[in-house]
């Protein structure tokens, strides 16, 4: 009986060793799958991030950066009216955007905007201009909503 009992009981435990085996092969099967996945969409994150940021167009978040200015910076022009133009790399609002003059004697005028020119440019003419150094400071608000300032220097003879 007892011999009986126990062969019972060992196929039951060899069934069992058995079933142990093919389950702890089922889940580490079942990690390694869950491992991989998880390895996956971390790195489709970044992937997708640097699609993202390659899909989108530049001048969407690009702050207005001056290209070109009349006059030049460190320019020497002739005395008398200057025309000032002055392009940037995407588009602004002139109707939110200033043009200032400092004067040699470190006064500051304001200059008084021509029609737009360009969606991306500023256009202006000074009053009559005698010899001395001059700095045209410009502020334009960018259609990202970011207001970009700067300085162009430049001499009167």
């Amino acid at each position: 009986m007892n011999s009986s009992l126990l062969g019972v009981i060992g196929d039951e435990q060899g069934s069992l060793s058995k079933r142990k085996g093919s389950l702890t092969r089922y889940l580490n099967c079942s990690r390694r799958f869950r491992l991989v996945r998880r390895g996956t969409r971390a790195n489709a994150l970044p992937l997708t991030a640097l699609l993202l940021a390659l899909l989108i167009p530049n001048h969407l978040y690009a702050h207005a950066v001056l290209v070109r200015s009349n006059p030049k910076a460190h320019e020497a022009v002739a005395s008398g009216e200057v025309n000032v133009e002055l392009q940037f790399n995407s588009r602004i609002d002139a109707a939110r955007s200033s043009l200032t003059l400092l004067m040699p004697d470190g006064q500051v005028k304001k200059l008084t905007q021509l029609p737009q020119p360009s969606p991306a440019g500023l256009a202006a003419k000074t009053s009559p201009l005698t010899p001395g150094s001059y700095v045209l400071r410009w502020q334009v608000l960018a259609n990202d909503g970011h207001i970009t300032r700067g300085e162009v220097p430049f001499e009167v003879k």
